[in-house]
């Protein structure tokens, strides 16, 4: 109703469509995205914007402000700064920076991670759209119940910035990440990361306040219905989400309930806020030339698998995993060129307090490169554990020990690998997470401008809205 802040990713940087991108890859979905009308229609409102905003999430946050320096168009992220100082919460500010007016160079289709520049009529249609449709009321003749999905890690806002860190790895005298022999950093550089704000009270796609935007106070003929899809979730499989919330059989049962004026609640059905009925969750973010996968007792969640309480996400070439936090689970980490990678994981409460944050960077890898991370609910050290040649031995383990004021990390000398690393010579390389077997040049996302086709009518609008979200019965 209110819109999504998931539609900001799917015009700047694209998502995959199924498993792999199997229905549509990440690059053709935002090239489709940046031209549609309609996914401008679906970027969220001021209102929206600024009730996030108020909880603590920026739309848009940019770290690392004074970084100026960074291997990736620096002068690009110089400007976002110049302009929009530290975040952007309005939907002036938002839009501005989805066109592009900051001055940021469109980049090349494949390239994934720098955002694209939104086309400005279409940016303009849209809003002159939404102002129309958030001023609809419901006639008082008109009953309408909207229906909410929470429980399901939903993306609340982004954060942009900078991560220094060696970038190329020789033979030396000192030790890096504990390994045999001992390796010295050759380059330092700056690597950019992109990542996103997750918040429980939303079905995957669409936050509550979103879906239940038509105020219930000033409107009495409107009433609002929470479905635990997290607690659903939990005893179902595969995972429900946004785009199944209406097949689900407690939700089924009360439309029915409610088409027959009979006032019983299906299970998992709330008539007022809740909070989600699970434990808090982890999430793991991926920077990276690597592949991800999380294996708990009921199997290993892939970008082609689902296991029970776990999401997988593909933002770009952002790899996002969450999973309940008292769920024992090994994260595992598979290369597949030459490079180094990120990975940032946080820790969240029920009510998406952030209980603590971890990030390992720069991490070096190769094609055979593999680590890991064996999580136990009850431990307060977070370890990766490295095996950087892929040989099924531990060069190295980075361990992370969290406390309320400090994050400190040791290497463990502790290692069963004795092959030595003649050179590490690790450029980062940001291209697709699949990049194509010979090198293209494939041009800019954005060229001409589209436009758009007035076709005359004399329909007119029916104050009766329909939605995936909102159920309406006539009195």
């Amino acid at each position: 109703q209110a819109g999504s802040p998931e539609t900001v990713s799917s015009i700047l940087h694209g998502e995959d469509l199924g498993p792999q991108g199997i229905a549509m890859t990440a690059q053709t979905e935002r090239i489709l995205a940046l031209t549609f009308p309609s996914m401008y229609q679906l970027l969220p409102n001021d209102s929206l914007i600024k009730s996030i905003s108020a909880a603590g999430v920026d739309n848009i946050h940019f770290t690392n402000k004074t970084n100026a320096v960074a291997t990736d168009s620096p002068s690009d992220y110089s400007k976002a700064i110049k302009k929009y100082g530290g975040s952007i919460n309005s939907d002036s500010a938002l839009y501005s920076y989805i066109k592009g007016e900051e001055g940021r160079v469109s980049p090349n289709i494949s390239d994934l991670y720098r955002p694209a520049r939104g086309y400005a009529n279409l940016m303009d249609y849209a809003a002159a759209s939404k102002l129309k449709l958030d001023a609809y009321v419901p006639p008082p003749t008109i009953d309408v119940t909207q229906i909410a999905g929470y429980g399901i890690p939903t993306i609340a806002g982004y954060d942009y910035g900078y991560t220094l860190g060696c970038v190329e790895y020789v033979a030396g005298t000192s030790t890096i990440y504990g390994s045999y022999p001992p390796m010295t950093c050759k380059t330092y550089s700056s690597s950019p990361r992109h990542n996103m704000t997750l918040s429980v009270n939303g079905d995957g796609t669409v936050p509550v306040p979103s879906a239940l935007w038509m105020d219930t106070v000033s409107h009495p003929n409107v009433r609002s219905l929470w479905v635990d899809l997290g607690g659903y979730n939990t005893f179902t499989f595969p995972s429900k989400k946004h785009k199944d919330i209406l097949s689900i059989a407690p939700l089924v049962d009360q439309i029915t309930n409610i088409i027959k004026n009979n006032s019983t609640l299906s299970p998992y059905i709330k008539t007022s806020p809740s909070t989600y009925s699970g434990s808090g969750y982890i999430s793991y973010s991926l920077h990276s030339p690597v592949g991800i996968s999380l294996t708990t007792s009921s199997g290993t969640a892939t970008a082609t698998t689902s296991v029970p309480g776990v999401y997988y996400k593909i933002i770009g070439d952002t790899k996002i995993v969450t999973v309940p936090s008292d769920l024992p689970h090994t994260l595992n980490l598979t290369g597949y060129i030459d490079g180094v990678y990120t990975l940032d994981i946080s820790t969240q409460d029920t009510n998406d307090k952030v209980l603590s944050t971890v990030a390992f960077t720069s991490i070096p890898t190769t094609p055979t490169s593999q680590a890991k991370i064996n999580y136990i609910p009850t431990s307060t050290t977070t370890s990766l554990i490295l095996d950087l040649n892929g040989n099924n031995k531990i060069d190295t383990i980075l361990t992370a020990t969290t406390s309320s004021t400090s994050i400190t990390y040791t290497a463990s000398s502790t290692v069963s690998d004795t092959i030595p690393f003649t050179s590490f010579n690790l450029k980062p390389k940001y291209t697709d997470p699949l990049p194509p077997p010979t090198p293209i040049d494939d041009g800019p996302t954005v060229s001409i401008e589209p436009q758009i086709i007035y076709t005359p009518s004399t329909s007119t609008m029916k104050s009766i809205p329909l939605a995936t979200s909102t159920l309406v019965k006539k009195r």
